[in-house]
């Protein structure tokens, strides 16, 4: 929908989008509320945001602008979640553990994840054995900041991010 909008204004205005950057991969553009967007910004994902109230040609200025940084971002982040999913893999196989994800109602960012799950990888032998024994066979959650070790509804076993 939004494709067509831009597309028939662009038409209607005599304007071009000419980023390689958006040719080259498909980059999410998001249009938020006026009063939550006032001009176009990249987020943490990559995505690019632009308000409501903004005029088309402002739209296809802030994506042709903001494309080659969106898309930097996007394989960033790309990069960080492959890494995340191999660190993934090596907690399943070095605890046993059934499965890891993010739990709780607080975003757990790729990063944090990564950071929470290297430190539990990085522990000395005695500690790693110790480790497996209680998480073998369970699913580990990944929470957010300030929050307690517990068990969740399913029973599976959940850290916050930035256990010591």
């Amino acid at each position: 929908m939004l494709a067509a909008a831009v597309k028939s204004r662009t038409e209607q205005e005599g304007l071009s989008l000419t980023s390689n950057a958006v040719m080259l991969e498909r980059i999410l553009v998001t249009v938020e509320s006026s009063h939550q967007c006032r001009r176009g910004l990249v987020t943490r994902d990559g995505s690019i945001r632009v308000g409501a109230g903004m005029i088309g040609e402002n739209i296809l200025g802030a994506i042709s602008r903001l494309s080659i940084e969106a898309r930097a971002k996007l394989l960033e982040e790309r990069e960080n979640r492959e890494r995340c999913k191999e660190a993934i893999d090596r907690a399943q196989w070095e605890f046993g553990v059934n499965r890891v994800y993010r739990a709780g109602m607080v975003l757990v960012t790729t990063d944090q994840l990564m950071d929470c799950l290297s430190r539990l990888l990085a522990a000395d032998e005695k500690d790693r054995a110790q480790i497996k024994y209680h998480l073998a066979g369970n699913s580990l959650g990944v929470a957010g900041a300030g929050q307690r070790c517990h068990l969740d509804d399913d029973g599976s076993v959940v850290v916050p991010w930035d256990w010591r």
